[in-house]
């Protein structure tokens, strides 16, 4: 059974005011039977069309039967690697769950170059891709669909039977994989995609890689009565109520999984909540962080909550929340919490209103015939005194990463990242582009709090100038559902992305240090150096 503990003094008055007006207003069941009246007039169209989560069960059995039959005709041609072609809420809950169950499940959430083409590497004879977009128009799945396309055909090998399509009905992905052939998984279009772990999103692409899902739905329906009960002792509505009481000073939270199947949780509550409730000048930020990673610094940050995710109940930290649970258990109370605490802040938990700044800016960009600025800095051009005033005037830093997703950028950047918490004093997260601007990108827009940015864009200086027709193809893909024969230009795509990010950052009020050079190594050493002054 999920539980919920508060380890400081749970009889505060803001806490048991915040769960008493859940409680007393019917949330939970009211929730439960998709009533639009929860929300404010004018959100109200919107949310009755994304409240079908709270019913996964009409769905989920038929889905898993059917990808077990999939399965193994992918197993019957030699597909031992599937790989999921997916960012945010399209391939965050799928990795989490391929993790808890131990199944190798390949995940492409990066337009970065050198990472598309590590995956493209590997036997294609032996791979099959999933390719999960919730709106069909994804930029990074439809150019990721593309490449393997091509890829396919190099190698002489059938895409048609070795391409999985998940997306809404009637999107441009769907007309394209029904054109070709394509085995198509419709998804609901009444669930987001931050809600969308125990739908098809979620569980199909671990069934392909091999994992038996039937305990994690047993689970999932064990869990319902519980929290969806307009009870004090609902462990969800306990969490929101406790992360409402205290976002006048605790506006962000390290979340920390205890156990090493879950160390992917943190990722996938951070899209959830920030992208849910960071909006209209208010929302909590989620940082997740693997335990081993924890330091003292973090614990103590100023603003700052802790969070702990074990799968079962533990001795009591100091202070924090802790939020115990299987699996399913954590699903259903972080979405149910984020709906709650959504709806105690007064706004539409289910939209993300300034997400789509940054993929226009970035469309821009990619659509002009010109490569994207990347400025080429060193250290002797970084004001070291600039950059401790803005730290410090900031209420939280963050790094944005655009480099490949692997040990060593991690090797690199942890460091970094405990470096700079001992001279902030604030919370500091760590973000990799693009799969942030689908996840924590609408809190760092949607809030009121300033942020300091620093984005760091690993990428070789492009040799020659892309042509116009290359550098458009996959946005123009996007809107289209067509396919182009030219090779998506990624290192114009992920720059577009970092530079188009960078300037709606600064046009909400923040500070941004952007650096950019061919080795990651480097840019770390020069911000490492900036710091210490």
């Amino acid at each position: 059974m999920a539980k919920f503990r508060v380890f400081t003094p749970d009889n505060d008055s803001s806490y048991r005011a915040a769960l008493q007006l859940l409680v007393d207003n019917g949330f939970a069941g009211r929730l439960q039977q998709q009533d639009a009246t929860l929300w404010l007039a004018q959100d109200r169209a919107e949310a009755a069309e994304r409240m079908g989560w709270v019913a996964f069960q009409e769905a989920a059995d038929e889905t898993l039967a059917r990808a077990a039959e999939h399965r193994a005709k992918l197993r019957d041609l030699g597909c031992e690697r599937i790989v999921l072609c997916g960012v945010g809420g399209s391939s965050l809950a799928a990795a989490l769950i391929a993790d808890w169950e131990n199944v190798e499940l390949t995940v492409l959430d990066s337009t970065h170059p050198a990472q598309i083409a590590e995956v493209l590497a590997a036997d294609l004879h032996h791979t099959a891709v999933i390719i999960a977009s919730k709106s069909g128009t994804t930029l990074e799945t439809q150019a990721q669909l593309q490449s393997f396309e091509q890829a396919y055909a190099a190698a002489g090998i059938s895409a048609r039977e070795r391409v999985t399509v998940i997306t809404d009905p009637a999107t441009p992905l769907e007309s394209h994989a029904t054109q070709h052939g394509y085995t198509i998984f419709n998804a609901d279009p009444k669930v987001g995609g931050r809600f969308s772990a125990l739908t098809a999103f979620g569980l199909v692409p671990p069934t392909l890689a091999g994992a038996e899902l039937g305990p994690l739905l047993v689970d999932a329906n064990a869990a319902v009565a519980q929290l969806f009960t307009d009870s004090d002792e609902n462990p969800a509505l306990q969490l929101a109520a406790a992360l409402f009481s205290r976002l006048e000073t605790e506006f962000a939270g390290y979340v920390i999984p205890t156990a090493d199947e879950a160390t992917q949780l943190g990722d996938w509550i951070e899209q959830l909540v920030a992208e849910s409730t960071g909006k209209h000048g208010k929302g909590f930020l989620p940082i997740g962080i693997p335990f081993e990673q924890v330091t003292e610094l973090d614990l103590k940050a100023a603003h700052t909550t802790t969070v702990y995710v074990p799968e079962e109940p533990e001795a009591s930290p100091a202070s924090g929340y802790a939020v115990s649970g299987n699996l399913a258990e954590q699903f259903l109370t972080w979405e149910v919490a984020t709906a709650a605490l959504g709806w105690l802040l007064e706004i539409n938990p289910f939209n993300q209103p300034d997400v789509e700044a940054a993929k226009s800016a970035a469309r821009q960009i990619i659509e002009s015939t010109e490569q994207p600025s990347i400025n080429y800095s060193d250290s002797e051009n970084l004001d070291a005194a600039d950059i401790s005033a803005a730290i410090a005037a900031a209420d939280y830093v963050a790094f944005n990463v655009y480099a490949p997703q692997n040990e060593h950028s991690l090797a690199l950047l942890e460091p970094l990242r405990a470096q700079l918490m001992a001279t902030a004093q604030a919370p500091v997260a760590l973000n990799y582009g693009p799969r942030y601007l689908h996840s924590t990108g609408q809190f760092h827009k949607g809030s009121a709090k300033r942020g300091f940015f620093i984005s760091l864009l690993a990428l070789a200086a492009p040799e020659t100038p892309a042509s116009a027709a290359g550098s458009v193809t996959a946005a123009a893909a996007a809107q289209s559902g067509e396919r182009n024969t030219t090779e998506p230009d990624y290192a114009k795509i992920i720059a577009a992305q970092a530079s188009g990010d960078a300037k709606v950052l600064r046009e909400r009020g923040h500070r941004v240090l952007e650096l950019s050079g061919a080795d990651l190594a480097q840019l770390v050493s020069q911000v490492a150096a900036v710091i210490s002054h």
